[in-house]
């Protein structure tokens, strides 16, 4: 079917309807044999139990390699090697700064930490979503609410020390 679908195009009849039917039959051929082969991948990989991801990342269609890379100098090269040098020299030199940067030294400010008022606590309380599971201490929400202002004031004393 290839062979024929290039001859009818080297003759000029590439536009024509059964040109296009041929060309979609070519597509689900290829899609279908691709196909296949992945399966049977798969099912070698399956039986001997090694990875599936791996396996689908190997077999990935769309695995896209450079062809050929420019240098920083503009020289364009297609030798997988020299490609190499190429990337390793570019990250290299991206990622490794040369500007001088002066340090500068935070001074922290002893500035006192104000105290949690108790609106606070029950403004985070009524923030919770209602519905989920409590926690490793296994405090519902509903207790929490149910607490009231005592409650609230004895957190926001306990968070405040």
């Amino acid at each position: 079917m290839m062979k024929k679908r290039v001859r009818r195009k080297a003759e000029g009849r590439g536009q024509k309807a059964d040109y296009r039917e041929l060309y979609e039959a070519i597509r689900k051929k290829i899609k279908c044999d691709y196909e296949g082969y992945r399966q049977k991948r798969l099912r070698e990989a399956a039986e001997r139990g090694v990875s599936l991801k791996a396996v689908e990342r190997d077999i990935c269609l769309r695995h896209h390699l450079p062809s050929a890379l420019k240098d920083n100098t503009g020289v364009r090269t297609t030798h997988r090697l020299r490609m190499n040098e190429v990337c390793i020299k570019f990250f290299n030199d991206l990622y490794s700064s040369k500007a001088v940067v002066a340090r500068t030294v935070q001074t922290t400010a002893e500035e006192p930490i104000p105290d949690v008022v108790w609106e606070e606590v029950e403004h985070a309380v009524k923030q919770i979503k209602s519905g989920k599971s409590p926690g490793c201490d296994n405090i519902r929400l509903e207790h929490l609410k149910a607490g009231g202002l005592p409650f609230f004031e004895a957190l926001a004393q306990r968070f405040s020390r």
